[in-house]
């Protein structure tokens, strides 16, 4: 249902904006979903394990 969703979007898009305008919306949310992604370690820091012997 949602992927059929997308598909008739991009396809408005094509139809509308013109060829590029779903690499464009698709490009941009590679973008905004890196962006979001970028600090996510300070959320999670990594914990180093103490080795004992």
């Amino acid at each position: 249902m949602r992927s059929s969703l997308v598909l008739v979007v991009l396809g408005f898009a094509f139809d509308t904006f013109g060829r590029q305008s779903p690499f464009w919306i698709s490009a941009t949310l590679v973008m905004a979903t890196l962006l979001l992604g970028r600090d996510m370690e300070l959320y999670a820091p990594r914990v180093a394990k103490s080795s004992s012997v």
